[in-house]
């Protein structure tokens, strides 16, 4: 389905829910990685109903075992895509037969896409028609292209913070499969500007815990494109992520509400660090911004 002003063109699939083209109309510009399965196969998948890795792969819960991959199934499930509003789509999937067999909960899960100017509006909103409470994760992968002009280079971008700030860098451990090594954890000083190079990325994503408000930009100074995600105090998680040895072409700047399983946890969903839990009858709501220059 496609969203379209005068400035750019954004396409949404269904499978998955996935955002899968942003495309400035002055120039041609593509902003969205185009899923190239020789480095990653997707384009902005939704994390749904975990962020990242459970604890060996599996939960108990009611005296039962599920397994289920890192970051869920939205990004695997078909899903309904609906015109909600002006210039506004909603991406809905609803638990079934598919979903129970490794989350044994009702739910209905809504991703929201709204174009306005240059800017694509995600909203999440969880609900829970069921009869139980259930824990759940949800968050963002966008990936972006990088360059996004030619004649620049994968090392002529950074990340730009705005300001130096005090976070909590949380890192992976890749031996136990990338659970968060939470015992680890270091609260630094980040700079507001953080180069990019495939290096930075050798030990997976880097995964920050931040205060307030953000903006993250993408830039180069040797160029004139680039995306800022930005997302509320309510959310403080986020990835910046590319995958390594393989120098792809793309990075991805991840808005979280949770988190891969402590590597010291256990196998309950419910402690799962940052899960978010919800009750009956009961919608939760959420979300991030990027703009696109």
């Amino acid at each position: 389905m496609i969203l379209e002003n005068n400035e750019l063109k954004v396409t949404i699939n269904s499978f998955g829910g996935e955002l899968a083209s942003v495309v400035d109309k002055a120039d041609g510009t593509e902003y969205i990685w185009q899923a190239d399965p020789a480095f990653w196969g997707r384009h902005t998948p939704t994390l749904f109903p975990v962020v990242g890795k459970i604890k060996d792969g599996y939960f108990d819960y009611a005296g039962a075992r599920y397994e289920m991959t890192s970051h869920g199934f939205f990004r695997d499930g078909e899903t309904s895509l609906e015109l909600t509003g002006e210039n506004q789509v909603t991406a809905t999937l609803v638990a079934n037969e598919f979903t129970k067999k490794m989350y044994p909960f009702d739910f209905v899960a809504k991703v929201v896409f709204t174009l306005v100017g240059r800017t694509v509006k995600v909203g999440y909103v969880v609900e829970n028609p069921g009869s139980k409470d259930f824990p759940f994760s949800i968050g963002g992968h966008p990936a972006f292209n990088v360059p996004l002009e030619k004649g620049l280079a994968f090392e002529d971008y950074y990340f730009d913070f705005g300001e130096e700030q005090d976070v909590s860098h949380i890192p992976l451990d890749l031996k136990d499969g990338g659970t968060s090594d939470l015992k680890n954890a270091q609260d630094v000083r980040l700079n507001a500007k953080l180069p990019i190079s495939h290096k930075v990325f050798q030990y997976d994503a880097m995964i920050f815990a931040t205060q307030g408000a953000q903006e993250i930009a993408l830039k180069s100074d040797k160029g004139s494109k680039e995306v800022v995600v930005s997302y509320g105090a309510d959310l403080n998680l986020v990835g910046l992520w590319s995958p390594y040895p393989k120098e792809a072409p793309f990075v991805c700047v991840e808005p979280w509400y949770g988190l891969a399983s402590d590597t010291d946890g256990n196998h309950d969903l419910f402690d799962k660090k940052a899960i978010q839990i919800l009750s009956p009858g009961k919608v939760w709501n959420g979300g991030f911004e990027m703009e696109f220059k």
